[in-house]
């Protein structure tokens, strides 16, 4: 971004391991709270929205209560934002939580078509529930903001959440792995089907998005790889790349017929855009890598 000689401001709130750059502009902010956007006096051209809390299925499972009003509160600030500031274009990333079960490729027109899969019930309706609010404030508003939805598959690299509670599948894996001398338990059989998206490719893929001309008023992408790999095959990669040797115990011996969620990627591949121009095996080591330089 800084190449192209373009003015960037980040925020945040609660995390400070950010990028440092001197030509870089950070301010502290909260997008829940309405008054938080009068620390922005310019006029920006593309805003990214990343600020949403995160609530996952792990978290779910735990009862662990999810902040819901103030991810509500965030959309509605960022398009009411949008609108006064006449903003061209907001890139925001959703999830793909939304989609209902498939044993097929989901394309971006089935988000809405049934309910989302149980596992994901509460989590997948909150993230239909946000696109929702794009469209009727568009509507109502007649926001002239282009708008692109993201909904990538799993998310996983460097600056990942490792906390035990709260963690994604691959950084618990990894936690487990090095902290663990005789065993690791991984969830199910293993066999459960996942794409995975590095973190810095999905953050390239952004940036061509920035500068990608659109001539939708809202387009919805889904983000994935052209590669699937199963829980098994993703926690035996990782024994390899950290060179541990160590039993791998399945949490039960049967299980339903399971839903891969496997999203199609054709709309992206046909905008030339990807997210594999490295393979897993080097970002899994990079991730690792991070992880332990931070243990």
């Amino acid at each position: 971004m800084l190449k192209k000689k373009k003015s960037i401001v980040g925020t945040y709130h609660k995390k400070k391991d950010f990028v440092k750059n001197s030509k870089i502009k950070y301010v502290h902010f909260d997008s829940s709270k309405t008054f938080e956007f009068n620390k922005i006096s310019y006029k920006p051209t593309v805003i990214v929205h990343l600020s949403n809390k995160i609530f996952n299925l792990r978290m779910q499972k735990i009862k662990k209560n999810f902040d819901f009003y103030n991810n509500l509160l965030s959309m509605i600030n960022i398009l009411n934002f949008c609108r006064a500031k006449k903003v061209k274009k907001l890139i925001y990333v959703s999830s793909s939580t939304g989609y209902p079960k498939s044993i097929n490729k989901l394309k971006e027109s089935q988000y809405f078509k049934r309910k989302p899969v149980s596992e994901t019930y509460l989590i997948g309706w909150i993230s239909r529930l946000l696109e929702k609010i794009i469209f009727i404030y568009k509507s109502i508003y007649n926001l002239k903001t282009i708008i692109v939805i993201l909904r990538p598959s799993a998310i996983y690299g460097k600056y990942d959440n490792f906390d035990n509670r709260s963690s994604r599948l691959i950084p618990y894996l990894i936690k487990k792995i090095i902290s663990n001398r005789s065993y690791v338990k991984i969830p199910g059989s293993g066999s459960l089907v996942r794409n995975w998206v590095n973190v810095s490719e999905f953050t390239n893929l952004i940036i061509k998005l920035i500068f990608l001309k659109s001539r939708k008023k809202i387009d919805i992408i889904n983000i994935s790889s052209n590669t699937n790999y199963s829980t098994l095959e993703i926690t035996k990669k990782i024994l390899k790349i950290i060179k541990k040797k160590i039993k791998i115990i399945k949490s039960f011996r049967s299980e339903k017929k399971l839903n891969c969620r496997i999203l199609d990627n054709t709309k992206m591949k046909k905008m030339y855009l990807t997210v594999d121009n490295l393979t897993i095996d080097y970002h899994l080591k990079k991730t690792i890598d991070w992880y332990k330089s931070k243990i």
